[in-house]
């Protein structure tokens, strides 16, 4: 479970085997450890138009 979203590991399955369907290109980032994991899922933009790209995955090695 995601700490700030309270998102499962389930329902994040989900929504990436829906992603993928979708023909989306989905953004990842890897970590190496928990602080690394922490900032890749806190990390992003702020576009100009007023929305926000982060990463749809992080791959944990």
């Amino acid at each position: 479970m995601t700490l700030k979203h309270r998102i499962l590991a389930e329902n994040r399955r989900g929504l990436l085997k829906a992603m993928l369907a979708e023909g989306r290109n989905i953004r990842a980032i890897e970590t190496h450890n928990p602080l690394s994991g922490l900032i890749g899922s806190e990390a992003g933009i702020e576009e100009e138009g007023g929305g926000r790209k982060s990463f749809d995955a992080l791959w944990l090695s």
